[in-house]
C-alpha cells in the first residue's frame, strides 16, 4: 500500500502503485530516500542550520525560491517551492549527498509557482523553473571552476586555484569601484555573488552576458575559467552547506561540502554604471 500520509507538507510524493518500493514517507510525512529513513535529523549530508543560514543570505525575505535536485537516481528531478527557509533547509540537509547535489533559484520565482508544491518537494518533477517565472535580478553570480572532465570533483589543487582565481577576480573588481560580494566555496571552486537590484529584462541579461564575457576574457587560462553561461535569470546554484558529489568520492577527487567563505555585513547592491563599465572592457 502506499503511504499518503503527509502531516508535514514537506518533501513528499505519491509515487504511482506500480512501484510501491518508491513511496517513502517517513515518521513526520516527509519524503526521504529510503537509505537515509533511519537517521537521526543532522546525519543526512548538511546540517539544516547551516543551510538555514545560506539561505537568508541568498534568499530575499518573503520570495519563493526553487529547491531542485537533479539526477536524483531514480526520483529523476526532485523540485519544491519554499517560502519556509527553515523547512528548504531541513528538505535540503536530507538530500545533501543523493545526487551531484542540492540547489537553488538565484533569482525571486514567480509566486505562482508556489502553488506547485508549496513547502515540500515532489520527485519525477516536470516542470521547474524557466526564465521568464523570474520577477527580478538579484544577483551577478560569477563562478571560478577548474577545467576537468564532466562528471568529477576537483582534486584539492584544482580546487585551490579556483578559489584563488576567484579572489583574483575580487580584487579587480574592488579595484573598479565593486562593492564587497558574498564569497563561496562550490565545493571544486570559487562563487562570487554581487548583489544587483534590477528588472528581468532581455537587456538586463545582455549586460550580465556581456559582463561575465568581460571577466572570462581576462581570467581565464589552460587550468581555470570564469563560467560565462551564468547569466540567465533562471540559473540554479548549489546551496551553501549540501554536499558537492560529483562523481565517486575518492581520495584524489574528493566530495567536499559547500560553504560561504565570507558576508560582508552590509551587502551593497552594484550600481548598473558599474556593471556597464565592466561590460565595456571586453
Amino acid at each position: 500500500m502506499l503511504n499518503k500520509e503527509n502531516t508535514a507538507g514537506v518533501c513528499y510524493e505519491q509515487i504511482p502503485a506500480a512501484d510501491e518500493n518508491l513511496s517513502n514517507a517517513n515518521s513526520t510525512g516527509a519524503f526521504v530516500p529510503h537509505d537515509r529513513e533511519q537517521q537521526p535529523p543532522g546525519q543526512y549530508g548538511g546540517r539544516a542550520s547551516t543551510i538555514e543560514q545560506a539561505l537568508a543570505v541568498i534568499v530575499e525575505p518573503g520570495a519563493v525560491v526553487e529547491m531542485r535536485v537533479p539526477k536524483a537516481g531514480r526520483y529523476k528531478t526532485v523540485s519544491g517551492y519554499y517560502t519556509d527557509l527553515a523547512k528548504l533547509a531541513a528538505d535540503a540537509a536530507k538530500w545533501s549527498g543523493e545526487a551531484d547535489g542540492v540547489y537553488i533559484s538565484l533569482n525571486p520565482v514567480n509566486q505562482a509557482l508556489f502553488a506547485r508544491a508549496a513547502n515540500r518537494c515532489v520527485a519525477y518533477a516536470e516542470r521547474t523553473t524557466q526564465d521568464e517565472h523570474i520577477t527580478s535580478r538579484r544577483w551577478l553570480f560569477i563562478d571560478c571552476d577548474a577545467k576537468r572532465p564532466a562528471g568529477i570533483s576537483a582534486t584539492d589543487d584544482e580546487h585551490a586555484a579556483a578559489l584563488q582565481r576567484a579572489e583574483e577576480v575580487r580584487a579587480f573588481l574592488r579595484e573598479l569601484g565593486f562593492p564587497e560580494p558574498v564569497y563561496a566555496d562550490s565545493g571544486n571552486g570559487g562563487h562570487l555573488l554581487y548583489r544587483v537590484d534590477l528588472p528581468n529584462t532581455a537587456e538586463v541579461t545582455a549586460l550580465l552576458k556581456q559582463c561575465l564575457a568581460a571577466l572570462r576574457f581576462r581570467f581565464d587560462d589552460t587550468a581555470i575559467e570564469i563560467d560565462s553561461s551564468t547569466y540567465n535569470a533562471s540559473r540554479m546554484i548549489k546551496l551553501y552547506g549540501t554536499l558537492a558529489a560529483k562523481g565517486d568520492d575518492i581520495p584524489e577527487r574528493p566530495h567536499r561540502y559547500t560553504r560561504l567563505m565570507n558576508v560582508p555585513e552590509r551587502l551593497e547592491v552594484t550600481s548598473l554604471e558599474l556593471l556597464q563599465h565592466l561590460a565595456a572592457t571586453v
